[in-house]
């Protein structure tokens, strides 16, 4: 397919991010470049016919969602709509590209291969990151995400010493005018944050982020082996497992370290049941729950800070229910961004826009489950596709609850595996064609009374905590 290409270039520029440390190509706009490549792409394979455009089940909630959060901006901040506007257009093309131009599960399985290895070479860098001893880092005051250069000279990082006092020690034998933290210095001027915990470039700059992507490429190995069970795939799997459970523990990532055991319990309880899987699962994650969690005080900080931002966002559609503060306007009303994707949602684009989104994200989860349990067309491309969806599923198992504590409504990586499960229904459907997967009434309304319950339940936390 003429488009994979394109979509290869922006997993590989969205996730690897190399712009940022290759000074020669930073100026190279890659995502204008690949995003036109897979258009110029999907339209030859259409005119050549050698593919057919299949309306997928989410595309029209896609476009509702991002017309909501266009109108929403439109409607309280019109001044900004031509610097905001972009973001959430280019996750609908992620999305639309993805899921309306790979309609073969061998061109599928491609560009699973390449987020796998993509999210791979991420956790490569993190572990890379996380066992270097710590280094007074020079922070470069242009880079908004505080990244910097070591300055060569060790620090002192203590577990009795909190983040600050140690980055007193690299400001006491530094230069004078010029800002320092302790932390561990990783590949292409990489460094931690908050006293070592790892992370990425770009959209995975984040230590959370960066272990929920990382964990993301967890089933993808499981499919690669079910696939071909041979010893060279196993001991890829084992790899993956041991690699993304050391991020998880140097991210210290409390919500990765859940959607690690999600992930892993949905292929447990396929094998072995529900108790026995989630038995299996539990005790998988148990090391790195150990070794990375947070706790005491700076964990306690984190969920009253995490609170008080979902107070924030329920208050904001309170305040205004059908289009909320505006698009992209949370961290306007509030000094945090809402670190959960679902109250970010239904505070910036109102209760409507809430509901979308959670459809969204229903129906990238039913795509998967609804194949796993149909009786397919026989053929090698069928069984690849079987395999494609159990790793889909995982995942979206993992991602439900990772976004529950991440602000990942508009987040690049989310789109993306939005377009894969787009992309299973169209390889299905291309030779399938009483395939069909839909939102019924039930549905929409269990969704609507769902995310009810949901508001009500946490604002009902929030007073509860004292942080309303």
């Amino acid at each position: 397919m003429r488009s994979l290409l394109g979509i290869i270039g922006l997993v590989v520029f969205i996730y690897v991010r190399p712009h940022e440390w290759i000074p020669e190509i930073a100026a190279i706009p890659f995502l204008y470049i690949f995003l036109g490549l897979t258009l110029v792409g999907m339209g030859a394979d259409i005119a050549a016919r050698e593919t057919t455009f299949v309306v997928g089940p989410q595309l029209g909630w896609a476009v509702m969602f991002s017309t909501w959060c266009a109108l929403s901006l439109l409607l309280r901040i019109p001044d900004q709509a031509a610097g905001k506007l972009p973001l959430i257009l280019i996750c609908f093309l992620l999305y639309f590209l993805i899921a309306h131009s790979l309609q073969r599960a061998k061109s599928l399985m491609r560009v699973t291969l390449a987020i796998f290895a993509c999210g791979i070479f991420v956790a490569v860098a993190c572990v890379i990151q996380g066992t270097s001893p710590f280094e007074c880092i020079v922070i470069d005051i242009n880079n908004k995400n505080g990244q910097g250069h070591t300055s060569r000279r060790k620090c002192n990082k203590e577990e009795t010493m909190t983040p600050g006092e140690a980055t007193m020690e690299c400001q006491t034998g530094g230069r004078a005018n010029v800002k320092y933290r302790c932390e561990r210095p990783g590949l292409f001027s990489t460094s931690s944050i908050g006293g070592g915990r790892v992370r990425y470039l770009g959209v995975l700059q984040d230590p959370n982020e960066c272990a929920l992507a990382t964990v993301l490429a967890v089933p993808f190995s499981f499919a690669f082996f079910e696939r071909k069970k041979s010893t060279s795939r196993l001991l890829l799997l084992l790899a993956t497992l041991l690699l993304v459970a050391a991020v998880n523990i140097f991210t210290k990532s409390r919500g990765g370290q859940l959607v690690f055991g999600t992930t892993m319990g949905a292929y447990f309880v396929r094998k072995f049941g529900y108790q026995r899987g989630i038995m299996a699962a539990g005790i998988m994650v148990i090391p790195a729950i150990i070794l990375g969690g947070r706790g005491g005080a700076e964990a306690d900080q984190s969920t009253i800070d995490r609170l008080e931002a979902a107070a924030a966002g329920i208050k904001m559609m309170l305040s205004a229910p059908v289009f909320g503060a505006g698009y992209t306007q949370f961290i306007e009303h509030h000094h945090l961004t809402a670190h959960n994707a679902y109250l970010l949602a239904v505070g910036e684009t109102g209760f409507p826009g809430m509901v979308l989104f959670v459809i969204n994200v229903y129906l990238a989860v039913k795509i998967p489950a609804v194949v796993l349990r149909r009786t397919l067309p026989v053929g090698e491309d069928m069984d690849t596709a079987k395999s494609l969806a159990m790793a889909l599923l995982a995942t979206f198992c993992g991602i439900c609850i990772g976004i529950f504590f991440l602000s990942w409504t508009y987040h690049y990586v989310l789109w993306i595996h939005f377009g894969l499960s787009g992309s299973l229904y169209s390889v299905i459907r291309a030779r399938d064609k009483k395939f069909r997967v839909g939102l019924s009434v039930m549905e929409l309304a269990g969704i609507v009374i769902g995310c009810i319950v949901v508001l009500m339940l946490m604002t009902f936390q929030i007073k509860r905590k004292g942080c309303w």
